[in-house]
């Protein structure tokens, strides 16, 4: 099951930043503190989320949550008031993130271990594509810079947008 594990920090870590986008600016607003001692396990740094919660102002850690990681509302409502009291850094960190099963320590306090929607789909109803019989031919691909992560996060973007504009369709067809 895929979680996305929530804490809050209990240090003060000043303006520190590191998320994805502050990643692909290359915009390094401090070192990252130890957060292998502080979770007791390796952690892959360029998967985590360490902000502090007011630069998402006006958006909600809630909607973050939902929009950015795909975390059901059903999930997030059982965790939303202590969601929504954090101040200060929040820690977000994706399983996939972890070498094992995460162990706060005395700086961080875990707040909800949450599933995401890719967690909830049942992947043994998803059809397998079938093998081609033989080899694309390469029509001319050599030469073509590969997409940038802007270019592709800006598609991963639309796309999402796309997918909730869907919802929301359909949640005002039903209704």
């Amino acid at each position: 099951m895929n979680l996305l594990h929530v804490y809050a920090v209990n240090v003060d870590l000043g303006e520190l930043s590191h998320t994805h986008l502050t990643r692909t600016k290359a915009e390094n607003t401090g070192d990252l503190p130890p957060l292998a001692d502080w979770l007791g396990v390796a952690v892959d740094t360029e998967a985590v989320e360490l902000f502090p919660v007011a630069d998402l102002t006006p958006l909600k850690l809630t909607d973050y949550l939902r929009d950015g990681f795909d975390v059901a509302e059903k999930s997030l409502a059982p965790h939303a008031a202590r969601l929504t009291a954090l101040d200060g850094h929040v820690l977000l960190v994706p399983d996939n993130a972890l070498s094992a099963a995460p162990v706060a320590s005395a700086q961080l306090t875990a707040i909800a271990s949450l599933p995401t929607l890719q967690a909830e789909m049942d992947q043994s109803a998803v059809p397998k594509m079938p093998e081609p019989a033989q080899q694309v031919p390469d029509l001319g691909t050599k030469g073509k810079k590969p997409m940038s992560d802007a270019r592709i996060s800006g598609m991963v973007a639309m796309a999402a947008l796309a997918v909730l504009f869907g919802l929301v369709i359909v949640m005002v067809l039903i209704a």
